[in-house]
C-alpha cells in the first residue's frame, strides 16, 4: 500500500476496501477534496448505515476507544475510505511511515491529523462482504504490538495544529 500510493502519478488518491462502497461518500468526497487535504471514511460515525457484525463493531470500538484514550484521537474511524490530496508533505509523511498491515492506516491519519493538514471525516456505508473465519485472535494481538509500536512512533511527534472536520449524514445526503 504504502509503496503503491508513492509510485502513484495521481493529485489524489481514492483507498477503498471491498466493504467500503459507498458511492454518495465518493461523490461527496471528490466535491470536498478542494477544501481538505485528507478526507476518511466512518463507519461508526452514524449507526443507521453501519451493518458490522455485532462482533466486529466491539473490535473497532475496542480500537477507536484507544486511540482516543492514548493518542488524542478526535475522530471516528482511521480505517475507512480515504481520498488523499498526494501534495509532497503528504507523501513525506507517507514515505517516514513505519508501520504495516492494519495500522499503516492509523500512524498515516493521525501524522496527517497532528501535522495541521485540513482533514474531514463522514460516515460511509459498511457492509461486511466477507465472514468471519475465527475471532481473529492472531490479529487481535497483532495489533496490540502495533499500537505499542505507535505509540513509540508518536510519543516525540509534536502535534503541530489541528484542523479537523466531522460532517453528518445529511451533509453527504445533500449532495445527490
Amino acid at each position: 500500500l504504502k509503496n503503491g500510493l508513492l509510485l502513484s502519478k495521481s493529485k489524489k488518491i481514492f483507498l477503498i476496501n471491498i466493504e467500503q462502497y459507498d458511492m454518495n461518500f465518493f461523490k461527496w468526497a471528490n466535491k470536498n477534496i478542494k477544501y481538505y487535504d485528507y478526507i476518511i471514511g466512518s463507519k461508526v460515525s452514524d449507526i443507521t448505515i453501519n451493518q458490522q457484525p455485532k462482533y466486529r463493531r466491539l473490535l473497532t470500538w475496542g480500537l477507536n476507544s484507544i486511540l482516543n484514550l492514548f493518542f488524542k484521537f478526535n475522530g471516528t474511524d482511521t480505517h475507512g475510505i480515504k481520498l488523499i490530496k498526494m501534495t509532497n508533505g503528504i507523501k513525506k509523511i507517507i514515505q517516514n511511515s513505519k508501520l504495516k498491515r492494519g495500522q499503516f492506516d492509523t500512524e498515516l491519519t493521525l501524522k496527517i491529523i497532528r501535522e495541521g493538514y485540513w482533514v474531514a471525516e463522514g460516515p460511509m456505508k459498511y457492509k461486511e462482504q466477507r465472514p468471519s473465519k475465527n475471532f481473529m485472535i492472531k490479529k487481535i494481538l497483532q495489533n496490540v504490538i502495533d499500537l505499542f509500536k505507535l505509540y513509540k512512533i508518536l510519543k516525540d511527534f509534536k502535534v503541530k495544529k489541528i484542523n479537523f472536520r466531522r460532517y453528518c449524514l445529511n451533509d453527504i445526503k445533500k449532495l445527490k
